[in-house]
């Protein structure tokens, strides 16, 4: 765009250069900013596309051979015969960068998902399925108000719009209850800070001509803050997706320790820095994912002991049932002289009525023995398989469905009901 119109996608010679940094954090974190000097002139119609991450503002571009080979996922899309646009003559930067002029306009938000694809491709790793666009706005000159005063009473409502992603037309009680709190404390520029994106305005231009480098004094305090909050996000996702029997629990409680530790000692010093941090930390609800991820890890923490106590308890069951089966392999000798003490005890009494069934096997000689043995194996082998039906039982029992349904709760149809509210009215 230029002063606010659509320009033609080849013309090339008036497009904005994109600078694009990458950090890739060790908790899994990637943050890509895409840094662009807006085209002068601008007004509030066109301006407002470029406060949103997913508005269609781009017509064509210029992207390097690394970034689009790398964000090829399959074989469509790595044959270059299907790909938009044309090569350029000459190299830049030690590669070729191909000329892309869209069918339709796209987004910033595409651009990132083809930086953000290659990036993972080059890392050998899956993507995720969440992130987040933040569009940091800097104004270096208002050609319609002379300062902070007058452009707010002009444009109030404007700027409540921009800053929170509202309706383009709000109540009066709903402009001032949007409208941002200016955040500098000189009074040459303002800054409005909110969950959806950040506005500087500078009041008196600058006699030079102003770059990227310029704002980083804003720009790198919503880069850490946007770092820490999606670190707790990445942490949280991580403990949801762990199994309490798996070995990578001491492996996410490790992350989760240190995780935590570098967000509580943030790098940020300075007064303002602090306040936009614990503003944006606050529109986030980041407190709020902290207390979940201290939650998690306690009741990871319990079902891991559990799941260690089950374990224990079954090896111990295992183990006792060894030795019952060792018991029996090698009890046949103990089975025989148990016999030969039956024989010897009187027949009458209490006592000779309780050996009279191992007499009469006894009687039988060794094929009383290994009678008496098989029918010990059986046994034991019965009441083993009895306790594993029941645990199988248990186990694909299906459970009733919860709640109750309209006629258990009030004994009639709705149709019922009303026929019956139209007799008794009648």
């Amino acid at each position: 765009m230029t002063d606010g119109t659509q320009r033609e996608t080849d013309d090339f010679d008036s497009a904005s250069h994109v600078e694009a940094l990458l950090l890739i954090h060790r908790s899994g974190v990637i943050q890509i900013t895409f840094a662009l000097t807006l085209p002068e002139n601008l007004k509030g119609s066109a301006f407002s596309a470029f406060t949103f991450g997913g508005n269609l503002v781009c017509q064509a571009s210029e992207i390097s051979e690394p970034i689009i080979v790398n964000a090829a996922r399959d074989r469509y899309e790595r044959d270059t015969s299907h790909w938009l646009g044309e090569w350029r003559e000459e190299e830049e930067e030690g590669t070729r960068w191909r000329r892309m002029q869209f069918r339709e306009p796209t987004s910033f938000a595409d651009l990132f998902a083809l930086y953000i694809d290659a990036t993972l491709k080059a890392m050998k790793q899956d993507g995720g399925h969440e992130w987040q666009c933040y569009p940091v706005i800097c104004i270096d000159k208002v050609a319609c108000c002379d300062g902070e005063s007058e452009w707010l009473e002009a444009h109030g409502a404007y700027m409540a719009t921009i800053c929170n992603g509202g309706p383009s037309k709000l109540r009066e009680s709903a402009i001032a209850e949007l409208s941002p709190k200016n955040r500098s404390l000189v009074p040459d520029h303002s800054v409005f800070v909110t969950a959806t994106n950040s506005l500087r305005i500078a009041w008196t231009e600058p006699d030079y001509e102003s770059s990227f480098i310029d704002h980083l004094q804003l720009i790198v305090p919503i880069e850490i803050t946007l770092l820490q909050h999606w670190q707790l996000r990445n942490l949280e996702s991580r403990l949801h997706a762990t199994d309490e029997r798996g070995f990578d629990v001491q492996a996410v409680q490790h992350e989760a320790i240190y995780g935590l530790r570098e967000y509580r000692q943030s790098s940020l010093q300075h007064g303002t820095a602090i306040e936009l941090t614990e503003h944006l930390l606050g529109a986030w609800r980041t407190e709020r994912l902290h207390a979940r991820i201290i939650d998690s890890l306690d009741q990871l923490q319990q079902l891991a002991a559990m799941e260690q106590t089950r374990q224990s308890a079954s090896r111990a069951n295992r183990l006792a049932a060894a030795a019952v089966v060792v018991a029996l392999a090698v009890g046949l000798p103990a089975i025989e002289d148990t016999m030969e003490i039956a024989k010897k005890i009187p027949e009458d009494g209490l006592w000779g009525t309780l050996a009279w069934p191992l007499k009469h096997f006894a009687n039988q000689g060794d094929l009383g023995y290994w009678k008496l043995y098989i029918i010990l194996l059986g046994t034991v082998a019965a009441a083993y398989i009895a306790l594993l039906l029941k645990r199988y039982r248990f186990g694909v029992m299906v459970l009733r469905r919860a709640g109750y349904s309209w006629q258990q709760v009030s004994g009639a149809s709705p149709s019922q009901r009303s026929e019956e509210g139209t007799d008794s009215d009648g």
